[in-house]
This record gives C-alpha cells, sequence and structure tokens, in this order.
C-alpha cells in the first residue's frame, strides 16, 4: 500500500497565508523560474542593498540543477527561465542550459539578462536549448527591455522606450517596482502604478490574452510590435500565476507574496520525491489564491537579487 506523503516543511511559512475556498480551482505551476547565482555586474537601486554588496551564496551545482530539473519536469514544469543575479556570471551557462533543455518535458529554457555579456554566448546558448532572451531595460543609456517603472528615475522615458515596439515586433514590458526588502529605494516615494503607466503611454488598444501571463498586453496604434505591463502591487494575478522560483541555493519558492520556501536539495535526496513535490505544489497553489489580498506592508521581506527576477 502507497504510504501517505509528509510534505518536507519549510524552511519560513507565512503565518498568516489566507487559504482558499473550496470552488477555488488552483492553476497548475508549469513555469519555473531559476537563479543560477546571486553575483551581478550591475547595481540596480531596485534589486540590490545600497552598498550593493552579496552574500556570495554558494550556487547550486551542475548537477544539483539537473537533478532538481528533473523532479520538478516530472510534477508539470514545462518551461524554464534561467536567472540571477546576472546568469551569464557563470562560465558554465551553457552547460546548465544544455541540462535543462534535455530534460524530459521541458519544452521552454527562456534567459533573463541585463545584456553585457551576452554577445560573447548568444550563438552557443541557442545551439544547446535556450529558446528565447529577456534583455533588462531600466533606462536608454543601457540595453535591455523589461524596464522598472521609478518615479523621477526613469518614468520619463516610459514613452520612449514604449516606441521601440513602434518599428520593431518586439514587446515592452513595464513593472511595478515592489517593496523589496536589500533595495536602496523608498517604496512610497518612487513607486508608480499600473494606471500612471498606461497614461503615460497614451492611446493604447489592449491585446487579447492567450494562455497565462503576469502581463497586460497592448499595442500602439500602428505598432509591429506590443507593450506589456506587470502590476504585482495593483492588479494581482496570483489565481492566475503558473510560476514558482528556485534560489541559487536551492530553496524552492512558490510566490514572492508568501515567507515559505522549501529546500530542494533535502527534497531531491528523498526517494518519495516525486510524492512530496506533487503534494507541496498542491497546497502551494490553494495557498496562493488569496495572497492577492495583502498589502504592500505585509508582503514578507525578500531580497530579489537572492531569489531570481
Amino acid at each position: 500500500m502507497k504510504q501517505p506523503v509528509d510534505v518536507v516543511p519549510p524552511v519560513t511559512e507565512h503565518a498568516n497565508c489566507p487559504v482558499a475556498e473550496e470552488h477555488d480551482s488552483p492553476v497548475r505551476p508549469t513555469y519555473l523560474r531559476l537563479s543560477v547565482t546571486d553575483n551581478c555586474n550591475q547595481c540596480c537601486i531596485y534589486c540590490r542593498p545600497a552598498n550593493c554588496s552579496t552574500r556570495q551564496i554558494p550556487p547550486l551545482s551542475l548537477g544539483d540543477i539537473r537533478s532538481i530539473v528533473n523532479i520538478l519536469a516530472r510534477a508539470g514544469i514545462e518551461k524554464v527561465r534561467i536567472t540571477g543575479g546576472e546568469p551569464l556570471m557563470r562560465e558554465d551557462l551553457p552547460e546548465i542550459a544544455h541540462v535543462i533543455a534535455s530534460a524530459p518535458g521541458i519544452r521552454s529554457v527562456g534567459l533573463t539578462t541585463n545584456g553585457v555579456n551576452l554577445a560573447r554566448c548568444a550563438h552557443q546558448l541557442r545551439q544547446v536549448g535556450v529558446t528565447n532572451i529577456n534583455i533588462s531595460l531600466d533606462s536608454l543609456d543601457s540595453v535591455m527591455t523589461n524596464t522598472v517603472v521609478m518615479r523621477g528615475i526613469n518614468d520619463g522615458e516610459v514613452p520612449v522606450i514604449a516606441a521601440l515596439s513602434r518599428d520593431l515586433p518586439i514587446e515592452t514590458r513595464f513593472i511595478e517596482l515592489m517593496p523589496l526588502d536589500g533595495s536602496a529605494l523608498d517604496w512610497n516615494t518612487f513607486f508608480v502604478p499600473a494606471q500612471e503607466i498606461r497614461d503615460l503611454l497614451g492611446e493604447l488598444v489592449p491585446v487579447p490574452l492567450t494562455g497565462i501571463s503576469t502581463a497586460k498586453t497592448y499595442q500602439i496604434p500602428g505598432a509591429k510590435g506590443c507593450v506589456g505591463i506587470i502590476a504585482p502591487m495593483t492588479e494581482p494575478f496570483c489565481r492566475m500565476c503558473n510560476r514558482i522560483r528556485l534560489t541559487c541555493a536551492g530553496s524552492l519558492k512558490p510566490c514572492l507574496r508568501l515567507s515559505a520556501t522549501y529546500d530542494m536539495l533535502h527534497i531531491a535526496r528523498d526517494p518519495r520525491a516525486d510524492d512530496v513535490i506533487a503534494a507541496l505544489l498542491e497546497h502551494s497553489q490553494v495557498m496562493k489564491q488569496r495572497t492577492s489580498s495583502q498589502t504592500e506592508a505585509s508582503l514578507p521581506v525578500i531580497s530579489m537579487f537572492s531569489i531570481g527576477g
């Protein structure tokens, strides 16, 4: 007879996490954001501490990544995005990408990067299975395409960045600033809500949603590309979220709005790992359903550079 599964206790658990009602139907997690390092060659003020120091956590080994990704793929993960820190700081990134792309069940492997070191290995990354790359762009002084909007810092550049989608078949995404620990910013001073971002962009035509996405997508009339707005604070998407995160130290974090984390290195050594993960993910998705009611004051204390963007 199959023995009951005991979910591995989380490293930390949010004490007041609300539970979904019985009629709620949690979205199955299919998307993993995998941080391979907390190291970075940039010092973005919304991500890193004021002194730009890092804890330099020993990152997951290639073997650890192979083991964990295979377990999560068997649990239903189909899409993986490699993040950091700056993932291109790892010399073995092509090998990591190949291991992920080779896991049975993985259909898409993406990379989020600041682009500084991309030219030297872009071709190799494509050869080993990377299917798409997001380049972060917080100012036109750098070369990126995801923009965390900050009042008085880059909000004036929002229309100009969005205009890139007029002539190019790309999506320029704008993201609400989250009140994260370790940031050098005062959130209340620099926060720009999604509606104000839309007002800055002027006339927008909504693009119908296909599949699951954290972004609301629009098109500037006549543009070849589109504009996405991700609003975790004013327009939460918790009920439709299919993503989980793995830190570079091996902690699985189901939700940014929950402080619960789970030790995947410990779970991977359990002979019942597949059953444990299945139960853990089901439990975590149910807990996600009501987190959209949390205010910024109740968000857990986290640092984005340590958990992956």
